[in-house]
């Protein structure tokens, strides 16, 4: 409309539909210019209830994690929570969020610290009440360059995050199992002759014991290879994508979704 752009929310199936702008927290900026509040992910836990992330930027254009909860055309927008120690403007992005139950959410993504290192977020609630944590790191991890990226929940009471982070070889995959405040690190094994560059996006766990998780990787001539992980706690095991005969000898594979 006339006074910039807005988040919409459609609800209903078929040919049936209602639509909905968005609510943003209270001391959001203008949605018009280069101010665009975005959400990436949404989860239905039940019938009756949903969650969405994403960002939004305040009056200061300090960006800030967004989390919209509700059904239909009735939603309500909460301003997502940081660790202690965030940036002023952390930049937060969240960029999934996964419902293992009715009354329990967890989103994921990244901020700024004060120190100016970019750190993994894991935000876990509903509605207006949420909890901020700090993704930990595997031992040998290096601040400043963690990132979550996806997250699926197998049962009520254990998630999978995945993502990346710097350690002393270079870019790292990550891979975090818990819930709440309690998660626990590992580094992503690697298939034979895989160098550095690793990153994990999307992960989906079709039972509580079994998840796959997708990436990326560069061999030790510098190509990108596609990576598949498949396991859960912190035992997975890593196999090269495969590729079509006519593959390029640098794919620059790349997998998204899985």
């Amino acid at each position: 409309d006339m006074g910039g752009e807005h988040l919409l929310l459609l609800t209903g199936h078929g040919s049936s539909w209602i639509a909905t702008k968005a609510p943003l927290p209270a001391g959001a900026g203008s949605s018009s210019g280069d101010y665009l509040p975005t959400v990436n992910s949404v989860a239905c836990p039940s019938a009756t209830g949903c969650v969405a992330a994403g960002y939004y930027q305040d009056t200061s254009a300090r960006q800030h994690g967004l989390l919209l909860t509700g059904h239909g055309s009735s939603w309500t927008a909460t301003k997502a929570p940081l660790p202690a120690g965030a940036a002023a403007n952390p930049e937060t992005i969240l960029s999934d969020v996964a419902c293992p139950s009715a009354t329990e959410c967890v989103a994921v993504g990244y901020y700024f610290d004060s120190a100016g290192n970019q750190e993994g977020l894991l935000v876990t609630g509903h509605g207006s009440s949420w909890t901020a944590t700090r993704a930990p790191m595997p031992p040998g991890g290096i601040a400043g360059g963690t990132v979550l990226r996806d997250v699926a929940c197998p049962t009520a009471v254990t998630c999978v995050a995945t993502g990346s982070y710097l350690g002393r070889a270079g870019g790292q995959g990550l891979l975090l199992t818990g819930r709440g405040t309690s998660w626990k690190a590992s580094r992503a094994p690697l298939p034979p002759g895989a160098a550095a560059g690793v990153s994990l996006g999307d992960v989906a766990c079709p039972a509580a014991t079994a998840c796959v998780a997708v990436g990326s990787y560069a061999d030790p001539a510098g190509h990108q290879q596609g990576m598949l992980l498949a396991g859960h706690g912190s035992s997975w095991t890593a196999t090269r994508m495969p590729l079509p005969a006519d593959a390029a000898a640098n794919p620059l594979t790349t997998l998204f979704e899985v």
